[in-house]
């Protein structure tokens, strides 16, 4: 081996460790939520409160607006579901992008083939027949199970943008609030509380 190819070599190996390990870096970023600032201009995200999910396509960033339910059934949909009571009885708006798609959000320890893990026991279906299987299943959680209709996507450098020009605030995402009793509520109570920890320079109290 000349010392050329050996110099070749260990520049290889320092550029994969380094790829390995930002990798592990935005793996090890916490879940979050977009919270939309009070003043953000576009219609369709107005008083969004926005789940990230792991992404459909490698160079987007998705996500489900959780906190906008619409006056669709999901029996509707799915006619064997389960009565999972209000407001979860209704589908939710999750986004514009493929508004005939269906995805399942639910917190379970035991998941199924053809759900996709989001963050501690919080998963993700978008396979109608495993959406089906589970909202007719008598052992479903019904408290914690939404049904969203689209979902939201950008690309990694428009959701940056996004973001240097103030449109969103980034909260740290809690499973509890995605099955909120009320979540016409929860933009207001989450705009607040992003409010208040940007002000605070010592702990609030």
């Amino acid at each position: 081996m000349t010392l050329r190819t050996l110099r070749a070599l260990i520049s290889s190996i320092g550029l994969i460790s380094f790829i390995l390990f930002s990798t592990a870096i935005l793996r090890a970023e916490p879940p979050n939520f977009l919270v939309a600032k009070p003043d953000l201009p576009d219609p369709l995200f107005e008083e969004s409160v926005i789940l990230m999910i792991p992404a459909l396509v490698n160079v987007a960033v998705d996500g489900l607006i959780i906190n906008k339910p619409v006056a669709i059934r999901i029996k509707r949909i799915f006619p064997n579901a389960l009565e999972l009571g209000d407001p979860a009885n209704n589908a939710f708006f999750g986004g514009p992008v493929e508004p005939d798609g269906n995805m399942l959000v639910r917190r379970t320890s035991s998941p199924i083939s053809g759900e996709q893990k989001i963050f501690a026991d919080l998963y993700l279906s978008f396979d109608p027949k495993v959406i089906a299987t589970l909202l007719k299943d008598p052992h479903l959680n019904k408290s914690n199970a939404r049904l969203f209709v689209g979902y939201a996507q950008w690309s990694i450098d428009q959701l940056r943008a996004e973001k240097m020009e103030g449109s969103w605030y980034d909260v740290p995402a809690d499973p509890n609030l995605v099955f909120a009793d009320d979540p016409k509520t929860l933009w207001r109570k989450l705009a607040d509380r992003a409010r208040v920890q940007k002000v605070c320079v010592a702990p609030c109290k």
